[in-house]
């Protein structure tokens, strides 16, 4: 007979337990995207006033420090997986998609924001938009690296904050919806015994996190 303990000790229940738990760090990301793109909409309408602009450094600061906690939860996640051909591929697909200029201004402006300073948006009233200004951002020159000063210097005089952070998202979202469907082809025979474990044990089945299940039906991943 089966017990409880030979279930948790499954492939299958094991990689999904792997995956949920990286699942839940993704949805605290959405998440704090979710509150700050809300704000940024108050700002925009002119609601709620100097309420909302007391908290935007800190909704900016939730968002950039979950970003970097997001990166570092897949990396402990995906090193279960080295030496397979999964793992060479997440280490190409995460150089195709995070090499760029963009990327590297989200995680230097983390650092910027987590060990250097708190960096103050403004509002810009003729584009009725929230921006950060590129000569602040560069007065300390040592914060960036090339990457993420060409980031900067490419958008002129000021930086849209929605704009940026909305494309970090579907980037990154793009990235992790290809790899929650490679995880569950690598784990498909593991998900098949583990099924028929529960069955034959009489469990009730565990629910994938709406994270994982929105990505494998092709669904946009929403916070």
């Amino acid at each position: 007979m089966q017990t409880p303990k030979e279930l948790f000790e499954q492939s299958g229940w094991k990689a999904l337990n792997r995956i949920g738990t990286f699942a839940e760090m993704h949805h605290i990301f959405k998440q704090n995207f979710s509150d700050l793109n809300a704000l940024l909409m108050q700002i925009k309408k002119n609601e709620d006033g100097e309420n909302a602009w007391l908290h935007l450094s800190q909704y900016i600061f939730n968002f950039l420090a979950s970003s970097f906690s997001l990166c570092e939860h897949c990396r402990k996640m995906m090193a279960f997986y080295k030496g397979t051909e999964l793992y060479k591929e997440y280490e190409k697909k995460t150089l195709e998609t995070f090499n760029n200029n963009l990327c590297a201004f989200i995680h230097k402006f983390r650092n910027y924001q987590t060990h250097y300073q708190i960096e103050f948006a403004y509002s810009d009233t003729q584009k009725n938009t929230v921006v950060f200004l590129s000569e602040n951002l560069l007065k300390d020159k040592s914060q960036w690296n090339t990457k993420s000063r060409e980031f900067i210097l490419e958008n002129g005089d000021e930086l849209n904050v929605a704009q940026i952070f909305s494309d970090y998202l579907m980037l990154t979202d793009k990235f992790y919806i290809w790899l929650y469907k490679e995880l569950m082809e690598y784990h498909k025979h593991d998900m098949k015994e583990r099924d028929a474990l529960i069955k034959k044990m009489n469990f009730d089945s565990v629910c994938l996190s709406s994270t994982i299940t929105d990505a494998l039906n092709g669904k946009k991943v929403s916070g």
